[in-house]
């Protein structure tokens, strides 16, 4: 779970400096894939 974890904060503090509009979209993807993995 760690590692997930650490995939997981380094995606969203690499999207955070995207346009928001960008970034809700990619965030949104990125968490529907993170739920059918857990």
């Amino acid at each position: 779970m760690a590692p997930l974890l650490l995939i997981y904060l380094t995606f969203w503090a690499t999207f955070s400096k995207l346009p928001k509009k960008m970034s809700r979209t990619k965030v949104a993807v990125f968490q529907t894939h993170l739920d059918s993995l857990i």
